[in-house]
């Protein structure tokens, strides 16, 4: 009969047992210790691999956080990306459409003055050239196809006019 000197697992204490016996109990913490090398190898490792398993789940966890939290980051910039660049484009084109409309009344104002002073070829080409093009709004496109054509009737009616006052029976009035 052989001893064998073991530790226990709880209080650390020495303990002395026969190599026949399976199991012993500590005479110290009453704690239940399997002699059984293999049963206690495959014990360890099983306690081992729980704890490794535990800690790996506990890290792909926090990993899943992580990998949410930057797509929620991700998605918020995203969000705020497209909302200032909607914001730039539609400041732009509005911006556009003005400057455009500020160039358009300039060269009406052009034609009416033109029409005044018989510059009536002048104010033609000019009054022709009215047209929107920024694309904001089809009111505004409407408005203005408007004001062409007025300024195209003005230009002919001030044309005949003048053409009437310069006719030949008219002279000898």
């Amino acid at each position: 009969m052989k001893l064998h000197v073991l530790k226990c697992p709880e209080c650390n204490a020495n303990i002395e047992i026969e190599e026949d016996r399976s199991f012993c109990y500590c005479q110290y913490c009453g704690c239940k210790i399997p002699v059984d090398d293999e049963v206690m190898t495959i014990n360890k490792n099983i306690n081992r691999n729980s704890i490794y398993t535990k800690r790996y789940i506990n890290e792909a966890e926090i990993i899943k956080e992580r990998s949410k939290a930057k797509g929620d980051k991700l998605v918020v910039i995203l969000i705020v990306a497209i909302f200032l660049f909607s914001f730039g484009y539609f400041s732009m084109s509005k911006y556009s459409s003005y400057s455009e409309e500020k160039k358009l009344e300039f060269i009406a104002e052009e034609v009416i003055l033109d029409i005044k002073e018989g510059n009536y070829d002048d104010a033609y080409i000019k009054a022709n050239t009215l047209h929107y093009t920024s694309g904001w709004s089809s009111d505004i496109e409407k408005k203005w196809d408007e004001t062409r054509e007025s300024l195209l009737e003005q230009i002919e009616k001030a044309k005949k006019e003048k053409d009437k006052s310069n006719s030949f029976f008219n002279w000898f009035d």
